[in-house]
């Protein structure tokens, strides 16, 4: 095992830049740490001031307080999972294109065609998301992976 001497270290030569790049790195290090900071801050404050926008928009979605019309979820959509047709991993990475190309969560991939032109909501049925609840809103053109999401469309 090779061990370094107090005099090599010593005589270690090591670049210092000048008193001018010096304070320049130091003002750009505390600058990223204002921003680290404000982000910090931000994401404090959105996390009370999400559920507090959607409360007030939706009201209480137990207690229905705005008095919106009820309906089972199968009235609102319609199962579009027929329609999907599966790409394997490797046949997607010789037809790498702009379509994006959904899994259990969320974008996997970019395909060069589409299958599907229209919005959507895609909702994972497995993968990594078992015992939880993943879902995607999309417009546009998209394709999805087989086994994975369910497209759901109204």
């Amino acid at each position: 095992m090779k061990h370094i001497t107090k005099g090599s270290f010593k005589r270690t030569e090591i670049p210092v830049p000048p008193l001018a790049e010096q304070g320049r790195i130091v003002k750009l290090l505390d600058e990223a740490d204002e921003l680290r900071k404000l982000r910090a801050q931000a994401d404090i404050r959105s996390a009370d001031l999400i559920p507090a926008l959607f409360h007030e928009m939706f009201g209480d979605p137990v207690r229905n307080e705005k008095g919106w019309s009820v309906k089972p979820f199968g009235e609102l959509v319609s199962n579009q999972d027929g329609r999907r047709k599966p790409v394997k991993a490797s046949d997607r990475a010789e037809r790498n294109g702009e379509y994006p190309y959904y899994g259990a969560s969320g974008i996997i991939d970019y395909v060069d065609e589409f299958i599907f032109d229209e919005t959507a909501l895609l909702i994972a049925e497995d993968g990594e998301f078992v015992g939880a609840f993943h879902a995607d809103c999309v417009h546009g053109e998209w394709q999805v992976l087989g086994e994975q999401p369910r497209a759901c469309c109204n």
